[in-house]
């Protein structure tokens, strides 16, 4: 894939192409992504293609959606963006062991930006997984989550 391709499919995923542009795209990149564009669908988008990047991202499994787990963690800044909660089932499938410094480096970066809405999306996912907070480096900035 190169990436003039990539950004082709890319556009289509907004949801203001035709829905048929955007199933074509969704079921292209579900496909035929290689592994280094898998968290670009996030992090080189808007909310207007979260909602299909996260179909992608979802279609590819466990073993390849752990690339973006980063970008997946960022959708937790706020629970009512498109793809929020899709990330949250994403998130569902792995190890929580494998979770827990990702989640600490997300969460430390939430409290260096003072973004106390990100803290409580990842204070919502650590409580659905089951996770106890006393496993976690930084669990005292689970106080400052805001709704």
């Amino acid at each position: 894939m190169e990436e003039q391709e990539f950004q082709y499919y890319l556009g289509l995923l907004k949801w203001s192409m035709p829905e048929n542009a955007q199933e074509e795209a969704v079921n292209y990149f579900s496909n035929k992504i290689e592994d280094k564009y898998i968290s670009r669908l996030i992090q080189d988008t808007d909310k207007d293609t979260w909602g299909n990047s996260m179909k992608i991202i979802r279609s590819l499994g466990k073993d390849r959606a752990i690339i973006a787990i980063q970008w997946l963690l960022y959708l937790l800044k706020d629970l009512n963006w498109p793809g929020a909660s899709e990330s949250i089932e994403v998130i569902k499938q792995f190890d929580t062991n494998e979770l827990i410094p990702f989640i600490d480096t997300v969460l430390d970066q939430a409290d260096l930006e003072e973004d106390s809405m990100w803290i409580y999306g990842i204070k919502e996912l650590i409580g659905r997984l089951g996770i106890e907070q006393s496993v976690l480096s930084n669990k005292v900035v689970l106080k400052k989550a805001r709704a």
